[in-house]
């Protein structure tokens, strides 16, 4: 529940948080085994294939959904959460997880769809990264947001 019920046609992007969280919350829990880059590599690499295409990331996510290839579409939708964090830590010099922690102390309450939580998410670091990367999800093809061998 740290993100508000983002509607059925983001629902790749909310099991796609919650892939890429449940790695984080085993990190801090002293739990995940091995090195948290190859956890993502091990889960997302094998559903890198889906993302080879022209359609957009964001519509193989949701057509990966309705034919319940469920796997595919929660790790391919992961790896939007992977590369959010890599900008953030590069650009910001923030985690992920360490803005979500803000963001629920913030903006959770008062946030009801995707575009309010981009927009808080951006507001909070001063950039608009969180609404770029949706729209390239949305808007360019798969192949060119994912790569043809996961490596972090």
């Amino acid at each position: 529940m740290a993100l508000p019920y983002l509607g059925p046609e983001y629902r790749w992007l909310s099991e796609g948080f919650a892939s890429y969280m449940q790695y984080q919350i085993m990190l801090q829990a002293g739990v995940l085994k091995g090195d948290l880059s190859e956890n993502y590599h091990i889960k997302i690499a094998p559903h890198l294939r889906w993302f080879n295409s022209d359609l957009t990331a964001a519509s193989i996510a949701t057509r990966l959904m309705d034919n319940k290839q469920y796997p595919a579409a929660y790790w391919g939708s992961a790896y939007f959460f992977v590369l959010a964090d890599n900008k953030l830590q590069q650009q910001h010099k923030i985690s992920l997880p360490q803005l979500i922690s803000l963001y629920q102390d913030c903006c959770r309450a008062l946030d009801h769809n995707l575009e309010q939580v981009m927009a808080s998410l951006d507001k909070m670091i001063d950039d608009k990264l969180f609404a770029q990367l949706m729209d390239e999800f949305k808007n360019l093809p798969a192949k060119e947001l994912y790569p043809e061998v996961f490596s972090q």
